[in-house]
Parts: C-alpha cells; structure tokens; sequence
C-alpha cells in the first residue's frame, strides 16, 4: 500500500484522501512542513506537495505529480499524472498529464491534447504535453492546446483558444499576439527573477 511522508506542520483535512495504492511499489506521497489539504481532496501515490502549498476543497493531485512552494489551488482543480507545477502558482484551472508550469504562473484556463487521431484508444498516446512558463498568466477560459510552449511573462485573455507557441512578454487577445508593452502597464503578467534580472511583467 502507498506510504505517506506527512509532516506534522501540515494540515490534511480528514475528509482527504492520502492515496489509494494497489501494489507495495506505488511511491510514497511527501506533504511538507505548513501545507494544507483541505476537505474532499485526493493525493494520489508519488506525489509531492512542498512547504506552504495550500490545496483547497475537492481537488485532486494526480501519481507522481510535483507542487511547488507556496502555490495555491482553487477549489475543484485537477493536476494529473506525472505533472510539475512551480512556486507561487496559483492554479484555479485542469492541468494534463506532464505539463510543465514554471514558477509564479497564473492558471485559471484549461488544457486539451490535439487529439489528431480520434481512432486510437483515449490515454494510449503519449502526446507532448504543453510547457508553461515563468510569470505568465493564463486567464478564465483561455484553452491551451497540443504541446505548444507559452514562453515567460505573456498574458493570454479570457476565453482565447492557442495553438500555436507564445513569444515572451506577449499579450493574447481577440485572436492576435501584441507585445505586452504596447499595453503600457494597462495588462501586465506576473514577471519575476529571470537569469538573476527582476523582470516586471510588462
């Protein structure tokens, strides 16, 4: 059975579910010191949930997926399988199977696989999932698509559908890509340390 490492800073609500392994090989599940898993939750086994992650009602960490510091879930969210997710996220949308998502990341969209063969068996593939970085934010209803790469500090808009990569410090709306700092401060992405420079997202 799955074995977890709990430690006894944090809080697990007990309602939660710290995993359901099936066989002695599953990977033990780490909750460091001052997270919180709130009511209703699942961990699933080999997850790892470091120091000051706050996961709230009804959410579900998927095998061997990885949060960073200090990120913060919003209710109902789902991060599957085999997942990374960086410090200071915070993630209000579903994120898919070996998504990469790099530190102080705003997600509150969705993601989908291409799906370019309807006649093979759903989860068969292993279709190249996207990468996510630094300091963006991805807004309500924004649809991430296929394994495309959404390059540091861009701000995608509410309900756009991307296919395509992202540049960095580029501003997604209405279907085009502007650069953000034709917004002059109106639209600005979370920035950050980038190589050693504070970047302020703009």
């Amino acid at each position: 059975m799955c074995i977890a490492k709990i430690d006894p800073s944090a809080f697990v609500h007990p309602t939660s579910l710290i995993g359901y392994g099936k066989v002695p090989e599953d990977p033990m599940i780490t909750i460091m010191a001052r997270a919180r898993v709130e009511a209703f939750c699942i961990i699933e086994p080999g997850a790892l949930i470091d120091e000051d992650v706050v996961i709230y009602h009804h959410c579900v960490v998927g095998r061997r997926a990885k949060i960073g510091k200090g990120t913060k879930f919003v209710d109902r969210v789902r991060v599957a399988a085999d997942a990374i997710v960086g410090r200071d996220c915070i993630i209000g949308g579903n994120v898919s199977e070996r998504v990469l998502i790099g530190d102080r990341v705003t997600f509150m969209g969705e993601m989908a696989h291409s799906h370019t063969d309807a006649t093979i068996q759903w989860g068969v593939t292993q279709e190249v999932s996207p990468v996510i970085e630094e300091g963006c934010v991805i807004a309500q209803g924004a649809i991430i698509i296929g394994g495309i790469r959404v390059y540091r500090n861009s701000y995608i808009s509410a309900g756009q559908i991307v296919k395509t990569d992202v540049p960095p410090n580029t501003f997604v709306v209405n279907g085009r890509m502007e650069p953000l700092s034709r917004w002059r401060g109106l639209i600005r992405a979370r920035g950050g340390w980038i190589d050693g420079v504070y970047c302020e997202g703009q």
